[in-house]
């Protein structure tokens, strides 16, 4: 894993900056920041959060950096914000994020479509705009899916 140049490889996606990683499976994509003073890689979400704000990942140990977009894909700064762990669990549980819960936006869901429609593939759909296979199927065969 080489070290990220966040001018390539970006993906925009709407308002949020995808990373344009496979990602892992719940798509947090993750890279070596040098600047950081960290060995190995660390998520990309906390490590532009810490490289915007002025911060050492140390000075956020003990906190998430929550995406107020709900993409885990997401690198832009402006949707990600520091949070407890209770707080994240809370914010998920509040917008329908459980499991067995899970909402994606309209947005989503149609951009996913389009891309399948344009000969990319379902999996790498659904990494690329952060929604579920079945969603993504479901949603082309009945044209809507709800909420």
């Amino acid at each position: 894993m080489g070290v990220v140049n966040l001018t390539k490889g970006l993906l925009r996606m709407g308002d949020c900056i995808d990373h344009g990683q496979k990602g892992t499976g719940l798509g947090y994509g993750s890279a070596r920041y040098p600047t950081l003073k960290v060995k190995g890689s660390v998520r990309m979400h906390r490590a532009v959060y810490c490289l915007h704000n002025g911060l050492r990942l140390e000075d956020i140990a003990e906190q998430v950096v929550m995406h107020t977009c709900d993409n885990a894909r997401c690198i832009n700064p402006e949707h990600l914000r520091l949070g407890s762990q209770r707080e994240n669990m809370l914010d998920m549980r509040n917008k329908g994020r459980g499991v067995g819960n899970i909402r994606y936006t309209l947005e989503q869901k149609r951009l996913a479509a389009a891309l399948v429609k344009s000969g990319l593939s379902v999996s790498a759909a659904s990494r690329t705009c952060g929604v579920g296979r079945v969603t993504i199927i479901n949603f082309m065969k009945e044209g809507q899916v709800n909420g």
